[in-house]
């Protein structure tokens, strides 16, 4: 019975003790028994739910909250040459994606798996939404100075990500002409 969504423990175990234990016995159970039960709003869920019945309004999304790549390395590596060109190729892509649903990003965040195969991850929120390549690589890179001087193991993937998605209003940058 907690397969059905909304259904927890402790509603499964009241349903069980009477006598419901499929959603088909949900379905054929007495709506006034279940709502003496579990109250009207809820009793009358449980019945629509059992049938099939949502009137939920639905909620219109964008698609995904963020947008990311991630890539392998051509080595094992801590060499900023072989780094900022791998991530300098991500965060195009990443732009690109942005720049064809018309969105802009507040939070940036780097992805690194070193070589022992640990993934770590930091963020940094910025004050205002961005769209730009060259701010996104200039916060991914700056979060990046930060992870190659505190780690010890060499980067085997490095990965770059934005989320707070939001449609692009107001003012172009200059970088629109």
């Amino acid at each position: 019975m907690s397969k059905l969504w909304g259904i927890g423990d402790i509603t499964a175990g009241k349903l069980q003790e009477m006598g419901i234990v499929t959603i088909k016995d949900l379905a054929e159970h007495d709506v006034i028994d279940l709502v003496s039960t579990f109250g009207k709003a809820r009793g009358i869920w449980l019945k629509q739910a059992a049938a099939g019945i949502d009137d939920s309004p639905l909620k219109e999304r964008d698609g995904s909250e963020q947008i990311g790549r991630i890539a392998t390395l051509p080595e094992d590596t801590l060499d900023i040459k072989l780094i900022f060109p791998l991530l300098d190729r991500l965060a195009g892509d990443v732009i690109s994606k942005l720049g064809s649903r018309e969105l802009s990003f507040r939070v940036v965040t780097v992805t690194v798996i070193n070589s022992n195969f640990r993934m770590y991850t930091k963020s940094r929120t910025l004050n205002h939404p961005a769209y730009s390549k060259e701010v996104l690589l200039e916060v991914a890179r700056e979060i990046l100075h930060a992870f190659l001087s505190e780690s010890q193991a060499e980067f085997r993937r490095v990965g770059v990500r934005v989320g707070e998605l939001q449609k692009r209003t107001g003012q172009k940058s200059l970088f629109d002409y």
